[in-house]
């Protein structure tokens, strides 16, 4: 099996920015779990379906995601790259998220997907962010890593990212950040406190301690 690092960490904590920068520095692949549960938001939405599990349970089990070589996100064959990453798909992922019968099946589709995508590709290792991967998709790894971030910095973070809706309000964007806030720790995840840290900075951290662990990460920067 190839090396798999996992990054988890709650909203605006820089899971996205580090992993995407991890993958690159090593050559790996990048993916992002919550890639699954943004693809059953859209169905959710696109059939215009009150949020109910019996729906989510059939919808989930018979929804199918591919992602192409250039990173485009297809679910059920329709292109949904450009419109799951949108925030209301984020607050909707989070209502089906307080379902555990469907985040059993998600987990497995998780799973499923980063096992086809390590056969069909030549890359050396992968890279995998989310709330829980370390803990629920992924527990077998090595090489887990949990961010911390103080919630004042990952709401302003949060706020710069939103550059579409600069006037949205503080106390608005911290309800969201709340609803959306889930995030589970494995055990043996190395925290990275990045509250006071630049992108690099925590890269350069999570780089040291992959190192310290296994010597295949051990290259010339």
């Amino acid at each position: 099996m190839i090396p798999i690092i996992t990054i988890d960490g709650s909203t605006a904590s820089g899971k996205t920015t580090i992993g995407k920068l991890l993958s690159k520095k090593y050559g790996f692949l990048y993916f992002d779990a919550g890639i699954v549960f943004r693809c059953l938001a859209w169905l959710c939405k696109n059939e215009a379906i009150t949020i109910n599990e019996e729906f989510l349970i059939k919808s989930s089990s018979n929804m199918v995601i591919d992602i192409s070589r250039e990173g485009s996100v297809f679910c059920n064959n329709k292109d949904v790259s450009n419109i799951i990453w949108d925030e209301e798909y984020a607050l909707i992922s989070a209502e089906i998220g307080q379902y555990n019968n469907v985040r059993k099946i998600l987990k497995g589709i998780k799973r499923e997907m980063v096992k086809k995508v390590i056969i069909n590709d030549k890359h050396v290792g992968i890279v995998v962010v989310g709330r829980d991967v370390g803990l629920n998709i992924f527990p077998e790894t090595n090489f887990k890593f949990f961010l911390y971030c103080e919630k004042d910095v990952r709401i302003n973070r949060r706020r710069l990212q939103l550059e579409h809706d600069q006037e949205i309000d503080k106390r608005l964007l911290s309800e969201i950040i709340k609803k959306r806030d889930y995030s589970m720790k494995a055990r043996d995840a190395i925290t990275i406190d990045n509250s006071t840290l630049d992108p690099d900075e925590t890269v350069l951290l999570i780089e040291k301690n992959l190192a310290a662990k296994s010597e295949i990460f051990n290259i010339n920067s």
